[in-house]
């Protein structure tokens, strides 16, 4: 059984709660597409790092219509912050689970806050492979909500099941990360769908249809655990083996609002590829958005068959 025939068969959509649009994650009402560039541990030097964010300020100066991030590694922050300005936000690729104290190699939600961080990554897997639990990504997530950070929690999977039970391990990394967290900041959600199996050089990354069906899982998720407009108002990003080649496939066919793109970023000329095709999609849709939603038949059947007949 497909995932998306389970999710349907176990009623875990309900088309009315959604349009057309904010289920394909292709249109929101003053939204934009998001990309999140993760550097990880790159480059290895500050005067590498610079001299990337000039070539990035550069290539993405005609953005307009989609929202970008860039997460450097912590140390190269300030120094970015002055390149970038407001164009493009900073993001940190972790933060601490302690608010403050004696925690030798920490940084804190504050600390990146003033270092001009606007966005931090939460679970991401390469972090939880070391040993970040979901007790600590829940911890995290309240304090980046305290200190005024917009939180990326990254789930997914390390291999898939026949049967479709690694769902159960996306929905718990979901619920734990935000059972703590204030209930005014469940409709300011952003979700990063990265499977462990799709991430790393030479990898293969999901496909549209993959990330479709678990756009429309996680969403679900959400709003059975927090209501209508958590489930509404979610951005879900894809991460994954993301590159220019299948950028646009995942935007426009993925269910999914943005993207978390980790190697292909350290590459102006590609990184700024994928942000130029996002944005002619973006202005695609701002165009003609009803007429965007039947661009292709497979989209067109798949939105009738198994979302608005049941």
């Amino acid at each position: 059984m497909s995932l998306i025939s389970f999710v349907f068969s176990e009623s875990f959509f309900r088309c009315q709660w959604f349009g057309h649009a904010k289920i394909l994650g292709e249109y929101m009402e003053g939204g934009k597409f998001l990309l999140v560039a993760n550097w990880k541990e790159a480059p290895a030097s500050l005067p590498l790092a610079v001299s990337l964010a000039r070539a990035l300020a550069k290539n993405l100066a005609f953005c307009r219509e989609i929202s970008l991030v860039v997460c450097p590694p912590a140390i190269f922050l300030p120094s970015l912050g002055k390149i970038f300005g407001k164009k493009i936000s900073l993001g940190s690729q972790g933060i601490s689970p302690f608010a403050d104290g004696a925690h030798t190699g920490e940084i804190s939600a504050e600390m990146f806050k003033s270092a001009g961080a606007t966005f931090c990554l939460v679970g991401h897997s390469e972090r939880r492979s070391r040993g970040e639990t979901n007790a600590d990504c829940s911890a995290e997530m309240i304090l980046a909500y305290k200190a005024n950070l917009t939180p990326i929690l990254c789930v997914g999977e390390k291999e898939r099941d026949p049967h479709g039970l690694y769902l159960s391990h996306i929905k718990t990394q979901i619920l734990e990360a935000f059972e703590k967290v204030e209930k005014k900041y469940l409709n300011k959600i952003t979700v990063a769908y990265e499977p462990v199996w799709a991430i790393g050089q030479g990898r293969v990354s999901a496909t549209k249809e993959e990330s479709l069906e678990m756009a429309i899982y996680i969403r679900r998720v959400l709003t059975d655990a927090f209501g209508k407009l958590a489930g509404e108002k979610a951005l879900i990003l894809y991460g994954g083996s993301v590159n220019s080649g299948n950028a646009l496939s995942f935007l426009k066919d993925g269910g999914v609002s943005g993207l978390l793109i980790g190697r292909e970023s350290l590459s102006a000329k590609d990184f700024g590829a994928m942000a130029k095709t996002a944005e002619e999609y973006a202005k695609f849709l701002k165009k003609d958005p009803k007429k965007a939603l039947a661009t292709t038949k497979e989209k067109k059947t798949l939105i009738r068959k198994n979302l608005f007949d049941r």
